[in-house]
């Protein structure tokens, strides 16, 4: 009941904030970020964000950040 719904709000909270984050670092290394490029970071899971804000420094590329292959 509470104790659940508090734990998903602040699962939620954490990805919010990890999304954030995410976007200031990817517009300081790349600059000026597209509408889609904001809507995939806010869309994504928590694990992805962790994948993503590691691209955030080896990629050479806002790209290379998404590139999945």
């Amino acid at each position: 009941g509470l104790e659940q719904g508090l734990e998903q709000g602040l699962e939620q909270g954490r990805q919010q904030g990890q999304a954030s984050l995410l976007l200031k670092l990817l517009s300081l290394r790349f600059g000026e970020l597209s509408a889609e490029t904001k809507a995939r970071v806010q869309a994504a899971d928590e694990e992805a964000l962790e994948r993503l804000s590691e691209r955030v420094i080896t990629a050479s590329t806002l790209s290379g950040v998404f590139d999945d292959s």
